[in-house]
């Protein structure tokens, strides 16, 4: 499922989900260079204002850790704070992926790392249960998983859906689309990217 990210400076539409064939070939990444400051003007010329030009700073957390209110029920959270600045920085995406998943499908996780999630720094896994070391080393080694402090259940599948977009709206505001899906779905991001940029330009 595809979402229009709500911002306060867009129109919140909702894009229907389409069905995209799996693709024959892993897509390449794209990875756009993070902008360098300009280099100050000589003593002798007027010194342009630079202020836009300048990279954020990355100052967030490795791992942010905070209570979200979704729906009614209050539940701690963890998530990639700084990987995700870090993503705004660098590349501004068009696009950001969520992948529901139970903690104990290290193995699907670490498939999708390697297959059409490879070498992308847009996919996040969402997932929930106990905080275990196992967790919390994949974790901080790979920078993508989002966590609450809840039970593992299907009934919990959408506060792990609005977890994910608290988290991206909070540290990735530039972002205009969210797909939601699971850790089961083999999804080609180039061919979702190159459909929405076709969106994008029409509107």
């Amino acid at each position: 499922t595809i979402h229009r990210h709500r911002n306060p400076s867009r129109v919140n539409n909702i894009i229907a989900a389409v069905a995209i064939p799996v693709a024959t070939e892993m897509p390449s990444p794209t990875l756009a260079a993070a902008a360098s400051p300009i280099k100050a003007a000589s003593s002798s010329s007027p010194v342009p204002d630079e202020s836009h030009h300048q990279v954020p700073e990355i100052n967030a957390p490795r791992y942010a850790t905070e209570t979200m209110t979704l729906s009614y029920y209050e539940v701690q959270v963890k998530y990639p704070a700084r990987a995700l600045q870090r993503l705004m920085v660098s590349q501004n995406p068009l696009l950001v992926a969520g992948v529901l998943s139970e903690a104990e499908n290290v193995e699907r996780r670490d498939n999708i790392r390697q297959t059409w999630a490879y070498y992308r720094t847009n996919v996040f896994f969402v997932t929930a249960g106990e905080w275990t070391r196992e967790l919390e080393k994949e974790a901080m080694t790979h920078q993508d998983i989002l966590w609450l402090d809840d039970m593992e259940a299907y009934r919990r599948v959408t506060w792990k859906t609005l977890a994910l977009f608290r988290m991206i709206h909070k540290w990735a505001p530039g972002v205009q689309y969210v797909l939601k899906t699971d850790d089961d779905s083999y999804v080609n991001m180039g061919a979702i990217e190159e459909y929405l940029e076709e969106v994008s330009l029409s509107t």
